[in-house]
């Protein structure tokens, strides 16, 4: 079986360092958005080398530190006269001392390269915030565990750090709430890496992640067919079955990229996918059970009710009666315009 997912289906290139903002592929800012943050740059890239001429991509030179994450494409990573490949789903962190550093990302030539990079500007000032806190543990960390050559950290894939790069990658990027969400997924991502830097140094660059990049390719397919399909019977069989891996290593890839095994990850997509028709349908409770792949009604509010410490029906008429009251506001609000 050889299938393939794009999370994101054209170039985006989107900010909030100083002023947040977002970008369409030609550069053009929306100005609409409001002043954010001071420290982090978020920037992705869809960059197909047979139609487009950019051979490599410049980033600027400002003190702090720089993530770099491939999806697709073999990048080669220049910091000053260190030179490193990045293959697909492999991810670099380095600190960047140097106002006058050439930091440059070189693309391979005649694929589809899809990439991004986050950086953390070192905070301005002496003062003792979240943000110096932070930074100063990741740089103290990252200078404590390479001791010697450029402060700069590659690894094998990751699929903790998967998970959350998607996640980002998919995030909306047009509220102020969104922005919010943003810098704590992004902090998640730079103490993942970080976890990922102590574990390999402590383990003599043990390799974690025992998957090809086509097996990971192809659990990444599963997961968005579970999510996207959850009412499907996806037994352990089936999905290895479409996926071609053994169920040691459907189960060990599963763990490490939702941090959940194969069963428990379906019952949460499952649950979360009936909170969502609850929240947004008139659907009935049975309704709702059967139609995101579950037979037994006692089984799934036994679940819903662990996890959301109410049964589906007082939950869902938990939410009719507040829709009721908000639409009742709303009425008298009108009424007395």
């Amino acid at each position: 079986m050889e299938r393939t997912i794009h999370l994101l289906t054209e170039q985006v290139a989107f900010s909030f360092f100083r002023d947040y903002s977002h970008s369409d592929p030609k550069g053009r800012e929306d100005p609409s958005l409001e002043r954010f943050s001071e420290i982090f740059d978020y920037n992705e890239y869809y960059i197909d080398t047979r139609t487009d001429c950019r051979s490599n991509i410049q980033l600027n030179d400002d003190k702090g530190f720089f993530f770099l994450y491939s999806w697709e494409g073999n990048l080669v990573l220049r910091l000053n006269d260190c030179v490193k490949s990045i293959l697909p789903y492999q991810s670099a962190i380095f600190l960047n001392a140097d106002t006058a550093a050439l930091i440059q990302i070189e693309l391979e030539n005649e694929c589809q390269n899809h990439f991004c990079v986050i950086s953390y500007k070192k905070p301005n000032g002496n003062l003792i915030t979240s943000d110096t806190c932070f930074y100063n543990r990741c740089k103290d960390s990252l200078k404590d565990n390479l001791n010697e050559g450029p402060n700069l950290f590659i690894g094998q894939p990751y699929l903790k750090l998967l998970d959350k790069i998607n996640e980002l990658s998919c995030m909306s990027k047009d509220s102020w709430a969104s922005k919010i969400i943003m810098q704590g997924t992004i902090l998640q991502i730079f103490g993942l890496k970080m976890e990922q830097v102590i574990k390999s140094l402590s383990n003599g660059m043990k390799n974690d992640c025992l998957l090809t990049k086509t097996e990971i390719d192809r659990l990444q397919v599963i997961s968005h067919n579970i999510k996207e399909n959850p009412a499907v019977d996806y037994s352990i069989e089936y999905i290895c079955r479409e996926t071609g891996l053994s169920p040691s290593k459907l189960q060990d890839g599963f763990k490490k990229l939702h941090n959940r095994t194969v069963i428990d990850h379906i019952r949460q997509v499952r649950l979360e996918r009936a909170l969502e028709l609850i929240e947004t349908t008139d659907l009935n409770i049975s309704e709702i059970v059967y139609s995101v792949g579950w037979t037994s009604r006692s089984y799934f509010s036994k679940i819903f009710k662990n996890k959301y410490k109410l049964s589906p029906k007082s939950y869902q008429e938990k939410v009719r009666s507040k829709l009721m009251a908000d639409t009742l506001i709303e009425l008298k609000l009108f009424e007395s315009a």
